[in-house]
């Protein structure tokens, strides 16, 4: 039993720390310094239009809205950042964002630590916060600022709100305004102090609180009014028939709430959601114990936000986005650390509660991994095509030309700076006649898995023992589709050709409307081991006539006489 208890803060510890260090470290590895989605206009465009810009007009760009958000603490994290370096850096940016989780671990762990530690709880608690599933959020500017700052303001507001004093409870509307000018839901926080103060004002008529209650009420008016001075966000159509739709949206909801443990599978999260909402059920009715009222606002504020998710997202397709996994990952966190308070700190499961969240740990990450590489890559890849080519056709805004105007603005005036990584010049497309002939120089980046963008397509090589998939996605113009015959290529001595196949792997997504192939070839290098050294000089030339396509090994990065083969055949 001693060295039972002694393994408990040991095990639940590390784990804990390992949790952290390893979130951050995936953060660091996989988020770049680049605009992704509303990026361009909540902070390439705010930028671009700081110069010479007088007062009445910076705060009215702090407070325009976009979407249904005044990104306006963001906003003014960039507007210090370019005051202080003259220049955006996204990634600065995002591990900002994702630092206000440090302070949503320090609610929880206070919360589960007294008065006796429960490590185990903390441990799994941490591995719930921190993790990978919601890569979206974590590697987006935008999204890690506003939805993890909104986050840390709904739990001040509430925790300030809970107290006797008047300055913390006055504190806790200071929270609410900065949470809905940092996110849409900051409204919630807003609301549910409201609906607090009445129901407390209801239970004990005090003057003191009829006037907290009336002064939360006007605050509430006045960050309606803030959002409403504003055209109003058109309400997508068909969200009023869906609100009636109860079957669909207790679907979507439970899907919303077990997404994080849902390992990317709908199904699986539908079933743990509804696990989570039961047990809060069984909690709520049976035990002795109660939810302080501080977790029970922040438990309403998150299934308030995923009601919200539900019922306003047209279509939904995808109810279990990363982009909304930090909604069930604190649910499930709350569910943990009412469940242990309830039943006097578990303290017969602490060492198994650190075991598993080791293995939940593992198991996420592991289920994350190819999915937010391949988020990761595309970001930068839509970059590098507009570096290297000036092709914004794979910018993540949905607005492409006016992306590569801002892009190209702000770089010419200092304003961004992109990697340096992601500026290498490969072969330009060649036009001979009126045949394209296009050219894709391959070359390694920032992993031991060689990568390759070129301008007028991607190549992506997986290596699994001696054999090489290449897949490629080869992008057409608005009169042109690409024909690929595959055959049986022609290889560079030492790789054997082995088949062609259909791609695996969607490297041609998000490119509406635009003329595309895609297919796979895989080799086999068994003739020589030196991979890397290969791979660096292999070229991918293809025609939009009936020529073969052929793999090139010529002299990098040029890939010198591939076009002269190409031609002589």
């Amino acid at each position: 039993m001693t060295k039972l208890r002694f393994l408990q803060p040991l095990l639940g510890n590390t784990a804990t720390f390992l949790s952290i260090a390893a979130y951050f470290a995936f953060v660091f590895r996989f988020a770049w310094n680049l605009p992704v989605m509303d990026d361009y206009e909540t902070l390439l465009a705010f930028a671009l239009g700081l110069h010479d810009v007088s007062v009445n007009t910076l705060i009215a760009e702090l407070l325009h809205k976009h979407n249904d958000s005044i990104f306006l603490l963001l906003r003014g994290l960039a507007l210090l950042q370019v005051l202080i370096t003259s220049h955006l850096d996204f990634k600065d940016l995002i591990l900002i964002g994702n630092s206000a989780l440090v302070a949503v671990f320090w609610f929880y762990y206070r919360a589960i630590s007294r008065p006796v530690p429960a490590w185990g709880s903390v441990a799994l608690t941490t591995v719930l916060l921190f993790s990978p599933t919601k890569y979206t959020t974590a590697t987006w500017a935008t999204s890690s600022v506003s939805r993890f700052l909104v986050i840390v303001c709904a739990l001040g507001a509430f925790h300030l709100f809970a107290s006797n004093r008047q300055r913390h409870q006055i504190a806790a509307f200071v929270c609410a305004i900065l949470g809905v000018l940092a996110n849409a839901s900051g409204m919630l926080i807003a609301m549910l102090l409201v609906l607090a103060a009445w129901y407390r004002f209801a239970r004990d008529p005090a003057r003191q609180r009829l006037l907290l209650a009336i002064f939360s009420t006007l605050v509430a008016l006045a960050v309606g009014a803030l959002y409403g001075h504003q055209d109003p966000v058109p309400v997508p159509p068909g969200v009023f028939d869906r609100l009636f739709n109860i079957a669909t949206n207790l679907d979507y909801l439970l899907i919303v709430t077990g997404s994080a443990i849902g390992f990317h599978n709908p199904g699986i999260a539908a079933w743990a959601g509804a696990a989570t909402i039961l047990l809060l059920g069984y909690l709520t009715m049976f035990q002795h114990e109660h939810l302080p009222l501080p977790w029970a606002l922040f438990l309403l504020f998150l299934f308030a936000s995923a009601i919200a998710i539900t019922s306003a997202r047209p279509g939904l397709a995808d109810p279990a986005a990363p982009r909304y996994q930090i909604i069930s990952q604190l649910i499930f966190a709350t569910t943990i650390y009412w469940g242990t308070k309830a039943h006097g700190n578990l303290r017969a499961w602490q060492l198994l509660f650190s075991v598993v969240s080791i293995g939940l740990a593992v198991s996420l990450y592991a289920a994350t991994m190819p999915r937010v590489q391949n988020w990761s890559e595309s970001n930068a890849d839509g970059l590098a095509a507009f570096l290297q080519s000036g092709d914004s056709r794979f910018l993540t805004f949905e607005d492409k030309r006016r992306a590569g105007a801002m892009l190209e603005e702000a770089i010419r005036r200092g304003i961004f700076v992109p990697p340096p990584v992601l500026q290498h010049t490969p072969n330009r497309p060649i036009w001979s006649g009126n045949t394209l002939v296009g050219v894709v120089s391959m070359r390694p980046r920032t992993t031991n898995n060689p990568f390759l963008f070129g301008s007028s397509g991607r190549l992506r090589v997986r290596q699994s023992g001696t054999m090489v998939d290449i897949n490629a996605c080869l992008i057409g113009d608005a009169s042109n589709r690409f024909r690929i015959y595959v055959g049986s290529p022609r290889v560079p001595a030492g790789f054997e050709y082995k088949r062609s196949s259909p791609a695996k792997t969607k490297l041609c997504s998000g490119v509406d409307g635009t003329p595309l192939s895609e297919f796979q070839i895989t080799l086999d290098y068994r003739h020589d081991p030196n991979l890397t050294d290969i791979l660096q000089n292999l070229c991918l030339a293809y025609e939009t006539d009936a020529r073969p396509l052929e793999l090139v090994q010529g002299s990098s990065p040029a890939c010198d006489g591939l076009l002269a083969a190409t031609r002589g055949q």
